[in-house]
């Protein structure tokens, strides 16, 4: 897979189910839940809500290359938890970032520390709030 694309409201869907290692080999959707559609196109998964009529609704763009930010079995969980909040600061007035994710705020983009400190290795997650 090369990327994964989800509505907001997916994203915060995903955010109330435990999300194995097994999830990350296929990004599929949670059993049993129909309040998320999986469409894979290429080496593109979308998740959005089946309800979606419209392609004006903001996307969260995640990069699954090899290299990626979920590209670390030991951290990925925890990325994808920093991924989920930064969704609800952008698109919610709900939450904040935690200082200690060292977030930096330049123009209409901004970036947090990928994983806790005590993963070792400190890659950052940028975000374009207005692409």
């Amino acid at each position: 897979m090369k990327a994964l694309v989800l509505t907001p409201k997916t994203l915060f869907r995903l955010s109330q189910f435990s999300i194995s290692d097994e999830w990350f080999s296929h990004f599929g959707t949670p059993d049993g839940d129909a309040s998320i559609k999986r469409v894979e196109v290429g080496n593109v998964v979308y998740l959005f809500e089946p309800e979606l009529e419209t392609d004006e609704t903001p996307i969260v763009v995640v990069n699954l290359a090899a290299d990626g930010v979920l590209a670390d079995k030991a951290s990925r969980a925890a990325t994808l938890e920093r991924i989920i909040t930064a969704g609800r600061f952008v698109f919610t007035d709900s939450v904040s970032i935690p200082t200690g994710w060292r977030k930096h705020h330049e123009g209409s983009m901004f970036s947090i520390q990928a994983v806790p400190r005590n993963f070792g290795w400190k890659p950052r997650l940028h975000f374009e709030t207005r692409p």
